[in-house]
């Protein structure tokens, strides 16, 4: 079977769209499209039809699609273990979302270093999830569980939403005795457009009438928690997240409370005798340990 033409299904059927999956892949989607013919002719099958809403996976393809998470996985594992395997130094890559980056990984990477100072690490800091089918990342931290059987999915914390706000603002703006009150207040959210740590991150928003709602929107973690700081208005965040940044903030509405949102240290089972990708799992959960936060 011809691999590239593989990865390129692959991509095409988790974006659904061939326009998406061109910015994936790098190549045109006249390329694309001419490499999937020519991938269903060899195959003797029709794997995808074209519908208004994009790319639409027969059962055939269905089943393609499902088996070339696991291939892709695989091929890349070997491909990582081959490139590594002379060199004295090993290269970890850890993607995760950028207010997990700011309040747990910047404070773990010294520790980790000692632990293990032949390992060059990259942090990927984005709210948008990397593809660990396609080596993408090694480890990925992630809010939510991904399907994959082949994938090793293990708990790390719980992470409790309330809404907090600084002393100052309050003070200005008077405390929100219930829920009708925000109507009164700046909520401080991101943009509905982009992508995000997980996927209530504007529940409050929710709370009231599109047509009461003044909103600060910004697309930032640390800009969101910045303006908040600075007095600018009411914003969703986690309890713990006060813990791990320190901030001088009070909640806003103390019986209201947000989500729930599990964090989870996610890689590939075929990775799992991986010294590194085990002896970060424990520096993280010693961490949150000491904070109080794994539970």
């Amino acid at each position: 079977m011809d691999l590239e033409a593989l990865k390129i299904f692959y991509v095409v059927a988790r974006e659904k769209q061939i326009t998406s999956a061109s910015a994936c892949l790098g190549k045109t989607q006249p390329a694309i499209s001419e490499r999937l013919k020519r991938f269903q002719k060899d195959l003797d099958t029709q794997l995808y039809t074209v519908g208004k809403n994009g790319i639409i996976l027969t059962a055939t393809g269905e089943l393609l699609f499902e088996k070339a998470k696991k291939i892709l996985s695989e091929v890349e594992t070997l491909k990582y273990d081959i490139q590594n395997a002379s060199k004295a130094k090993c290269h970890l890559r850890i993607a995760t979302t950028h207010a997990f980056v700011s309040q747990v990984l910047m404070k773990v990477i010294p520790r980790f270093i000692e632990e293990c100072p032949e390992v060059n690490i990259t942090i990927i800091a984005d709210d948008s999830p990397l593809d660990l089918n396609l080596r993408e990342t090694d480890i990925s931290i992630r809010t939510f569980l991904d399907s994959s059987k082949h994938l090793q999915q293990d708990f790390l914390a719980t992470y409790h939403i309330q809404l907090f706000a600084s002393r100052d603002y309050l003070n200005r703006n008077g405390t929100p005795q219930k829920v009708q009150d925000l109507e009164n207040h700046i909520l401080i959210s991101y943009p509905e457009d982009v992508a995000k740590p997980y996927s209530d991150v504007n529940w409050h928003l929710s709370l009231i009438s599109k047509n009461n709602r003044i909103a600060i929107r910004v697309n930032s973690s640390h800009a969101l928690q910045m303006a908040a700081i600075s007095g600018a208005g009411i914003i969703s965040l986690s309890k713990e997240a006060i813990i791990l940044n320190d901030l001088d903030v009070e909640r806003a509405l103390p019986e209201l409370e947000g989500p729930s949102v599990d964090m989870y240290y996610v890689y590939n089972k075929s990775t799992n005798n991986n010294k590194y990708i085990q002896s970060f799992f424990s520096v993280v959960k010693a961490f949150l340990k000491e904070k109080n936060i794994n539970k």
